[in-house]
């Protein structure tokens, strides 16, 4: 998947998806919401890389 495309599902700029990628930004609440369902993974693991 491209970042662009990834941006677009997220409803964000492809910018603002770099700064979160990179760990200069922090995603809102919606995009990990989003982000946990494109990517059929928990939040948790997202924001932590592992289940709790």
């Amino acid at each position: 998947m491209l970042q662009e495309d990834l941006a677009d599902y997220l409803h964000i700029r492809q910018g603002q998806l770099s700064k979160i990628e990179s760990g200069k930004a922090a995603p809102s609440i919606d995009v990990l919401i989003l982000l946990s369902e494109r990517f059929h993974k928990s939040v948790d693991w997202i924001l932590r890389g592992k289940v709790s």
